[in-house]
């Protein structure tokens, strides 16, 4: 799903740059030419472990609070080893293609054709618009919160602190160059391990005074749908996973890593949700930094800092997608008469898309979850499964093994299809 991914970002969800134009020959040479720098295994671990925490986590609280502790638990587990399972199939798939350095792009382009590459952008573009509108989202509750001591927005302030959001977002819109906001994602990495670990801290600190116990339920299956959603929202490096494994110096322990780094991070999941809904129990925010006690608005504050650092690298890549995409390339084409105008305009179509996002779903969990269901679910589990039944197998898994295959990437289809059709419903009946 990603071509070309910074390495340094902590929140970036599945990118795809399109690698089909003819390189630049004095730069392909000097490429060459150059002994590139590959990762140790270390070093690629802490690559996708920074790919994975993002903005899922801080629902995470919030969905145990809602779907209870047991029925939560199950779901983050199950899509863990559901999404675990998909990629190694994937990778076999990969080794057997024996291109090492094939993006998901092109892995898509050589088993399904042009067609399903077009729906696998259309899939990502959708996943940077959720992720940019959940980090307006964010900002809006922020100046909600940190103006009226609440999250519930009413549309009047909607309108305002949109506009505010837009006085940033809206001259990202005439930058081309990523490189600026590259140089500043160690400070965002920084600003949110800050934030998370001030998280914990307060969860001690109100776990020491009472234990919640009794708001929490066992299970409430009514909230399952948006559990799932959120759940497959959290897994961010799903996109990161083949640029990690091709920068590596043995790939071939990327499985293993994989397996360990997912492992552990949806270990974390389970305690931070689980912490942070015994600590506030029926009270838990949506976005957990607001349930903090006195002190906190400084966290509130670096959290929402590392958002707007990061809403360029999210943002940018969304923008060169569609504009890479031949009818709008055709339309964008540089050197054409009035080109940075249309290009404007295009660009303009998409941050008003992601205004839409914010103000259609205004709630966090809710826009996640519809995000995670809808892009989360395909990406991660239609796609590999298609790649499986397509794919001209030259060592194919036995019978077995591919019933169990094929039934499990079906449960995560379904699973995320629940997801999108009860946030949907949600949605209507706001």
């Amino acid at each position: 799903m990603s071509e070309q991914t910074n390495q340094n970002l902590p929140s970036i969800q599945p990118l795809e740059l399109d690698l089909n134009d003819t390189p630049n020959p004095k730069f392909t040479e000097n490429s060459t030419q150059r002994k590139e720098i590959k990762s140790t295994v270390s070093q690629a671990a802490l690559n996708l472990y920074k790919c994975c925490i993002g903005s899922g986590i801080l629902a995470a609280p919030y969905t145990f609070c809602e779907g209870g502790y047991l029925l939560t638990s199950f779901c983050y587990f199950l899509i863990c080893i559901l999404m675990i399972y998909s990629q190694l199939m994937l990778l076999r798939i990969v080794d057997e293609i024996n291109q090492p350095n094939l993006g998901f792009s092109e892995i898509t382009r050589i088993i399904l054709g042009e067609n399903y590459v077009y729906l696998n952008k259309l899939f990502i573009i959708v996943m940077q618009w959720g992720c940019c509108a959940s980090y307006v989202l964010f900002f809006m509750e922020f100046l909600e919160y940190a103006i009226y001591h609440h999250q519930d927005v009413v549309f009047s302030h909607q309108l305002i602190y949109l506009s505010i959001a837009m006085c940033i977002i809206i001259p990202l819109v005439f930058i081309n160059n990523m490189t600026l906001f590259t140089k500043f994602s160690t400070i965002a990495n920084s600003l949110i391990v800050i934030s998370l670990i001030a998280c914990i801290v307060y969860f001690n600190i109100e776990l020491v005074k009472e234990v919640n116990y009794n708001d929490i339920p066992v299970a409430r299956f009514s909230n399952l749908p948006l559990v799932i959603g959120v759940a497959l929202f959290s897994f961010e490096a799903i996109g990161t996973l083949l640029d990690v494994r091709k920068s590596m110096q043995e790939p071939v322990k990327f499985p293993k890593i994989m397996t360990l780094v997912f492992s552990g991070c949806t270990m974390q999941f389970w305690i931070f949700g689980l912490l942070g809904s015994l600590s506030y129990g029926d009270t838990t925010n949506e976005i957990i930094l607001f349930s903090l006690g006195d002190g906190a608005e400084a966290f509130q504050i670096l959290y929402a800092i590392a958002l707007i650092i990061t809403l360029p690298l999210q943002l940018l890549p969304a923008f060169h997608l569609i504009e890479r995409i031949k009818i709008a390339k055709n339309f964008t084409q540089e050197g054409t008469k009035g080109y940075l105008f249309r290009r404007t305009i295009l660009r303009l179509l998409q941050v008003l898309a992601i205004a839409g996002l914010a103000i259609g779903i205004p709630q966090f969990a809710l826009l996640i979850s519809f995000i995670g269901g809808l892009c989360g679910a395909v990406l991660q589990f239609f796609f590999p499964l298609m790649f499986y039944l397509k794919w001209n197998w030259r060592y194919k898994p036995s019978e077995l093994e591919g019933q169990i295959y094929v039934c499990a990437m079906t449960l995560g289809c379904i699973l995320g299809l629940v997801a999108v059709a009860d946030s949907i419903y949600e949605i209507a009946t706001q």
